[in-house]
Protein backbone atom coordinates (compact mmCIF):
# COMPACT_ATOMS: atom_id res chain seq x y z
CA UNK A 1 0.00 0.00 0.00
CA UNK A 2 1.33 3.42 -0.96
CA UNK A 3 0.93 6.04 1.75
CA UNK A 4 1.42 9.75 1.04
CA UNK A 5 4.41 11.38 2.66
CA UNK A 6 2.65 14.11 4.63
CA UNK A 7 -0.28 13.45 6.94
CA UNK A 8 -1.00 17.20 6.89
CA UNK A 9 -2.21 16.77 3.30
CA UNK A 10 -4.44 13.83 4.15
CA UNK A 11 -8.16 14.35 4.80
CA UNK A 12 -9.59 13.44 8.18
CA UNK A 13 -12.94 12.55 6.59
CA UNK A 14 -13.99 11.53 3.08
CA UNK A 15 -17.58 12.36 2.16
CA UNK A 16 -19.19 9.58 0.13
CA UNK A 17 -22.79 10.78 0.41
CA UNK A 18 -25.34 10.36 -2.34
CA UNK A 19 -25.66 12.96 -5.05
CA UNK A 20 -28.89 14.95 -4.67
CA UNK A 21 -28.92 14.29 -0.93
CA UNK A 22 -28.19 17.60 0.74
CA UNK A 23 -24.55 17.94 -0.31
CA UNK A 24 -24.96 21.60 -1.33
CA UNK A 25 -26.31 22.49 2.10
CA UNK A 26 -23.58 20.50 3.81
CA UNK A 27 -20.91 22.32 1.82
CA UNK A 28 -22.44 25.59 2.99
CA UNK A 29 -22.30 24.39 6.58
CA UNK A 30 -18.70 23.21 6.22
CA UNK A 31 -17.68 26.49 4.57
CA UNK A 32 -19.06 28.57 7.41
CA UNK A 33 -17.71 26.38 10.19
CA UNK A 34 -14.40 27.87 11.42
CA UNK A 35 -12.97 24.48 12.38
CA UNK A 36 -13.70 22.74 9.06
CA UNK A 37 -11.88 22.91 5.74
CA UNK A 38 -13.02 21.00 2.68
CA UNK A 39 -11.95 20.43 -0.91
CA UNK A 40 -12.89 18.35 -3.96
CA UNK A 41 -9.91 16.36 -5.19
CA UNK A 42 -11.15 12.85 -4.43
CA UNK A 43 -12.19 12.54 -8.08
CA UNK A 44 -8.69 11.20 -8.64
CA UNK A 45 -9.92 7.93 -7.10
CA UNK A 46 -11.91 7.38 -10.31
CA UNK A 47 -8.79 7.61 -12.46
CA UNK A 48 -5.29 6.18 -12.65
CA UNK A 49 -3.85 2.74 -13.16
CA UNK A 50 -2.69 2.06 -9.60
CA UNK A 51 -3.14 3.25 -6.02
CA UNK A 52 0.42 4.60 -6.16
CA UNK A 53 -0.49 6.79 -9.14
CA UNK A 54 -3.74 7.97 -7.57
CA UNK A 55 -1.96 8.95 -4.34
CA UNK A 56 0.74 10.81 -6.26
CA UNK A 57 -1.84 12.70 -8.33
CA UNK A 58 -3.70 13.64 -5.15
CA UNK A 59 -0.50 14.99 -3.60
CA UNK A 60 0.17 16.98 -6.77
CA UNK A 61 -3.30 18.51 -6.62
CA UNK A 62 -3.19 19.52 -2.96
CA UNK A 63 0.24 21.20 -3.16
CA UNK A 64 -1.37 24.26 -4.74
CA UNK A 65 -4.58 24.10 -2.72
CA UNK A 66 -5.59 25.77 0.51
CA UNK A 67 -5.33 23.25 3.30
CA UNK A 68 -5.48 23.36 7.03
CA UNK A 69 -5.27 26.56 9.05
CA UNK A 70 -4.43 26.96 12.72
CA UNK A 71 -8.17 26.64 13.48
CA UNK A 72 -8.82 23.57 11.33
CA UNK A 73 -9.78 20.46 13.25
CA UNK A 74 -11.28 18.54 10.35
CA UNK A 75 -10.29 18.44 6.68
CA UNK A 76 -12.96 16.89 4.46
CA UNK A 77 -12.71 15.55 0.93
CA UNK A 78 -16.09 15.88 -0.82
CA UNK A 79 -16.84 14.19 -4.11
CA UNK A 80 -20.37 12.84 -4.15
CA UNK A 81 -20.03 10.95 -7.43
CA UNK A 82 -17.86 8.37 -5.67
CA UNK A 83 -20.99 6.94 -4.05
CA UNK A 84 -22.10 5.88 -7.53
CA UNK A 85 -19.21 3.44 -7.56
CA UNK A 86 -17.99 4.51 -10.99
CA UNK A 87 -14.35 4.44 -12.04
CA UNK A 88 -12.80 4.73 -15.47
CA UNK A 89 -11.34 1.58 -16.90
CA UNK A 90 -7.69 1.51 -17.90
CA UNK A 91 -8.36 2.27 -21.56
CA UNK A 92 -10.00 5.57 -20.67
CA UNK A 93 -8.37 6.43 -17.32
CA UNK A 94 -6.55 9.76 -17.41
CA UNK A 95 -2.99 9.90 -16.15
CA UNK A 96 -2.13 13.55 -16.87
CA UNK A 97 -1.46 15.61 -13.75
CA UNK A 98 -3.19 18.62 -15.28
CA UNK A 99 -6.60 16.96 -15.30
CA UNK A 100 -9.26 18.95 -13.43
CA UNK A 101 -11.63 16.03 -13.05
CA UNK A 102 -13.04 12.99 -14.82
CA UNK A 103 -14.25 13.73 -18.32
CA UNK A 104 -17.96 13.14 -17.76
CA UNK A 105 -20.11 13.27 -20.87
CA UNK A 106 -23.83 12.75 -21.40
CA UNK A 107 -22.91 11.00 -24.65
CA UNK A 108 -21.89 7.90 -22.70
CA UNK A 109 -23.40 8.53 -19.25
CA UNK A 110 -27.01 9.14 -20.30
CA UNK A 111 -27.49 7.32 -23.59
CA UNK A 112 -30.05 4.53 -23.01
CA UNK A 113 -29.09 2.97 -26.35
CA UNK A 114 -25.37 2.64 -25.56
CA UNK A 115 -24.42 -0.91 -24.62
CA UNK A 116 -22.57 -1.38 -21.35
CA UNK A 117 -19.49 -2.75 -23.11
CA UNK A 118 -19.07 0.72 -24.63
CA UNK A 119 -19.20 2.57 -21.32
CA UNK A 120 -15.80 4.05 -20.33
CA UNK A 121 -16.62 3.36 -16.67
CA UNK A 122 -17.02 0.30 -14.52
CA UNK A 123 -19.39 0.21 -11.56
CA UNK A 124 -18.18 -1.33 -8.33
CA UNK A 125 -18.58 0.55 -5.06
CA UNK A 126 -16.47 -2.02 -3.21
CA UNK A 127 -13.55 -1.01 -5.44
CA UNK A 128 -14.13 2.69 -4.63
CA UNK A 129 -14.15 1.82 -0.92
CA UNK A 130 -10.88 -0.08 -1.35
CA UNK A 131 -9.26 2.83 -3.22
CA UNK A 132 -10.43 5.27 -0.57
CA UNK A 133 -8.78 3.23 2.16
CA UNK A 134 -5.58 2.75 0.19
CA UNK A 135 -5.14 6.41 -0.77
CA UNK A 136 -6.46 7.89 2.50
CA UNK A 137 -5.54 5.20 5.03
CA UNK A 138 -6.31 7.20 8.18
CA UNK A 139 -9.50 8.88 6.94
CA UNK A 140 -12.97 8.17 8.24
CA UNK A 141 -16.02 8.16 5.98
CA UNK A 142 -19.24 10.19 6.14
CA UNK A 143 -22.31 9.02 4.22
CA UNK A 144 -25.65 10.78 3.78
CA UNK A 145 -28.56 8.68 2.48
CA UNK A 146 -31.93 9.64 1.07
CA UNK A 147 -35.02 7.50 0.57
CA UNK A 148 -34.80 5.99 -2.88
CA UNK A 149 -38.18 7.21 -4.13
CA UNK A 150 -37.52 10.92 -3.73
CA UNK A 151 -33.86 10.35 -4.61
CA UNK A 152 -34.66 8.86 -8.02
CA UNK A 153 -37.17 11.62 -8.66
CA UNK A 154 -34.48 14.21 -7.91
CA UNK A 155 -31.79 12.39 -9.91
CA UNK A 156 -33.95 12.07 -13.01
CA UNK A 157 -35.04 15.71 -12.75
CA UNK A 158 -31.36 16.66 -12.51
CA UNK A 159 -30.66 14.96 -15.84
CA UNK A 160 -34.07 15.56 -17.43
CA UNK A 161 -32.84 17.96 -20.09
CA UNK A 162 -30.44 15.40 -21.53
CA UNK A 163 -33.19 12.96 -22.51
CA UNK A 164 -35.33 13.07 -25.63
CA UNK A 165 -39.09 13.04 -25.11
CA UNK A 166 -39.35 9.33 -25.90
CA UNK A 167 -36.57 8.45 -23.45
CA UNK A 168 -37.92 10.38 -20.47
CA UNK A 169 -38.75 7.54 -18.11
CA UNK A 170 -37.33 5.74 -15.10
CA UNK A 171 -36.65 2.63 -17.19
CA UNK A 172 -34.67 4.65 -19.73
CA UNK A 173 -32.61 6.23 -16.97
CA UNK A 174 -31.93 2.84 -15.38
CA UNK A 175 -30.58 1.53 -18.69
CA UNK A 176 -27.86 4.20 -18.85
CA UNK A 177 -24.41 4.12 -17.23
CA UNK A 178 -25.47 6.80 -14.76
CA UNK A 179 -28.75 5.07 -14.04
CA UNK A 180 -27.14 1.69 -13.49
CA UNK A 181 -24.66 3.25 -11.09
CA UNK A 182 -27.51 4.97 -9.25
CA UNK A 183 -29.50 1.74 -9.00
CA UNK A 184 -26.49 -0.05 -7.46
CA UNK A 185 -25.83 2.83 -5.04
CA UNK A 186 -29.41 2.50 -3.84
CA UNK A 187 -28.57 -0.81 -2.17
CA UNK A 188 -27.40 1.01 0.93
CA UNK A 189 -26.67 -2.09 2.98
CA UNK A 190 -24.12 -3.30 0.42
CA UNK A 191 -22.37 0.08 0.33
CA UNK A 192 -22.22 0.32 4.12
CA UNK A 193 -20.91 -3.22 4.51
CA UNK A 194 -18.23 -2.58 1.88
CA UNK A 195 -17.00 0.39 3.96
CA UNK A 196 -17.18 -1.63 7.17
CA UNK A 197 -14.84 -4.16 5.58
CA UNK A 198 -12.32 -1.57 4.40
CA UNK A 199 -12.47 1.08 7.13
CA UNK A 200 -14.03 -0.61 10.15
CA UNK A 201 -17.50 0.06 11.49
CA UNK A 202 -16.36 2.68 14.02
CA UNK A 203 -14.89 4.84 11.24
CA UNK A 204 -18.16 5.15 9.31
CA UNK A 205 -20.88 7.69 10.06
CA UNK A 206 -24.22 7.28 8.27
CA UNK A 207 -26.74 10.13 8.36
CA UNK A 208 -30.15 10.45 6.73
CA UNK A 209 -31.09 13.52 4.71
CA UNK A 210 -34.52 13.32 6.31
CA UNK A 211 -32.92 13.73 9.74
CA UNK A 212 -30.67 16.58 8.62
CA UNK A 213 -33.76 18.42 7.42
CA UNK A 214 -35.83 17.94 10.55
CA UNK A 215 -33.84 16.60 13.48
CA UNK A 216 -31.36 18.87 15.35
CA UNK A 217 -29.73 15.80 16.91
CA UNK A 218 -28.36 14.83 13.49
CA UNK A 219 -26.15 17.93 13.48
CA UNK A 220 -24.95 17.06 16.96
CA UNK A 221 -24.02 13.59 15.68
CA UNK A 222 -22.32 15.14 12.66
CA UNK A 223 -20.21 17.54 14.73
CA UNK A 224 -19.20 14.77 17.11
CA UNK A 225 -18.08 12.57 14.24
CA UNK A 226 -16.09 15.43 12.71
CA UNK A 227 -14.61 16.27 16.15
CA UNK A 228 -15.63 19.92 15.87
CA UNK A 229 -17.60 22.24 18.13
CA UNK A 230 -21.24 23.11 17.41
CA UNK A 231 -21.49 26.05 15.04
CA UNK A 232 -24.36 28.41 15.75
CA UNK A 233 -24.53 30.13 12.38
CA UNK A 234 -27.12 30.47 9.67
CA UNK A 235 -25.53 27.43 8.05
CA UNK A 236 -27.17 25.28 10.70
CA UNK A 237 -30.56 26.44 9.52
CA UNK A 238 -29.46 25.94 5.92
CA UNK A 239 -28.73 22.26 6.56
CA UNK A 240 -31.96 21.70 8.46
CA UNK A 241 -34.37 23.63 6.27
CA UNK A 242 -33.15 24.18 2.74
CA UNK A 243 -34.04 20.70 1.51
CA UNK A 244 -37.47 20.85 3.12
CA UNK A 245 -38.27 24.16 1.37
CA UNK A 246 -37.01 22.72 -1.90
CA UNK A 247 -39.32 19.70 -1.51
CA UNK A 248 -42.25 22.05 -0.92
CA UNK A 249 -41.41 23.95 -4.12
CA UNK A 250 -41.21 20.70 -6.08
CA UNK A 251 -44.53 19.53 -4.62
CA UNK A 252 -46.19 22.83 -5.60
CA UNK A 253 -44.65 22.63 -9.07
CA UNK A 254 -45.87 19.05 -9.52
CA UNK A 255 -49.40 19.93 -8.39
CA UNK A 256 -49.49 22.75 -10.94
CA UNK A 257 -48.08 20.45 -13.63
CA UNK A 258 -50.81 17.90 -12.91
CA UNK A 259 -53.43 20.46 -13.89
CA UNK A 260 -51.85 21.12 -17.29
CA UNK A 261 -52.61 19.26 -20.53
CA UNK A 262 -50.45 16.17 -21.01
CA UNK A 263 -48.45 17.75 -23.83
CA UNK A 264 -47.32 20.51 -21.45
CA UNK A 265 -46.23 18.22 -18.60
CA UNK A 266 -42.80 17.31 -19.97
CA UNK A 267 -40.79 19.94 -18.09
CA UNK A 268 -40.09 17.67 -15.14
CA UNK A 269 -40.21 14.06 -14.07
CA UNK A 270 -43.00 13.09 -11.69
CA UNK A 271 -42.71 9.59 -10.31
CA UNK A 272 -45.67 7.46 -11.34
CA UNK A 273 -47.36 4.77 -9.28
CA UNK A 274 -45.73 2.12 -11.49
CA UNK A 275 -42.27 3.67 -11.04
CA UNK A 276 -42.82 3.96 -7.30
CA UNK A 277 -43.78 0.28 -7.15
CA UNK A 278 -40.63 -0.61 -9.11
CA UNK A 279 -38.36 1.34 -6.73
CA UNK A 280 -40.08 -0.13 -3.68
CA UNK A 281 -39.68 -3.65 -5.03
CA UNK A 282 -35.99 -3.07 -5.82
CA UNK A 283 -35.00 -1.83 -2.37
CA UNK A 284 -37.46 -3.25 0.14
CA UNK A 285 -35.18 -6.09 1.30
CA UNK A 286 -32.04 -3.95 1.18
CA UNK A 287 -33.66 -1.28 3.33
CA UNK A 288 -34.71 -3.88 5.88
CA UNK A 289 -31.06 -4.93 6.16
CA UNK A 290 -29.95 -1.29 6.32
CA UNK A 291 -32.41 -0.68 9.15
CA UNK A 292 -30.72 -3.48 11.09
CA UNK A 293 -27.24 -2.11 10.35
CA UNK A 294 -28.21 1.37 11.54
CA UNK A 295 -30.54 0.22 14.34
CA UNK A 296 -33.06 2.62 12.83
CA UNK A 297 -36.54 2.08 11.42
CA UNK A 298 -36.12 3.52 7.93
CA UNK A 299 -39.75 2.84 7.06
CA UNK A 300 -40.72 5.44 9.65
CA UNK A 301 -39.07 8.16 7.55
CA UNK A 302 -40.40 7.00 4.17
CA UNK A 303 -37.87 4.43 2.98
CA UNK A 304 -39.43 1.54 1.02
CA UNK A 305 -39.92 -1.52 3.23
Amino acid sequence: MHCPKSSDDQPDVVYLGLMRAGSTSLRSYFTQHPQIAWRRFAWCLQLGQSDHERSDIYQHLVRKADGRTSDTRCLIEMYESLMLGQYFDLAHSATAREETGPRWSADWALDPKLASDHWPVRIDFAEIARRTKSCFPAARVLIVLRNQITWFESMINHYWGYFSNQDRSLNSFLSTAEGQAASMAGFFDQCILALHRTHGKDNIQVLLLEDLQKCPQSLVDLNEFLSVDPNQTTATQAVCNRGRHKHKRIAIRNRIAAMLPLKLRNSCYQISRADRDLVEKMYRESNARTSELLARDLAAVGYPQ
